[in-house]
């Protein structure tokens, strides 16, 4: 990947953050299209696999 893009993405995922008490946080749903995902079902899915490993 060139750097230009890495440059591009993560000022894309800077301008969604959110700070909450001094804490950055981003919000799943903003993030969703940040990555490609523009239904949120099919994102839903990629990020509750991990969870299943534990709870499942």
């Amino acid at each position: 990947m060139k750097t230009t893009e890495i440059v591009k993405l993560f000022d894309l995922f800077e301008s969604a953050v959110h700070d909450y008490n001094g804490i950055e946080c981003w919000s799943a749903r903003e993030l969703q299209a940040l990555l490609g995902y523009y239904k949120w079902e099919n994102f839903f899915n990629v990020i509750d696999l991990p969870t299943l490993g534990l709870f499942g």
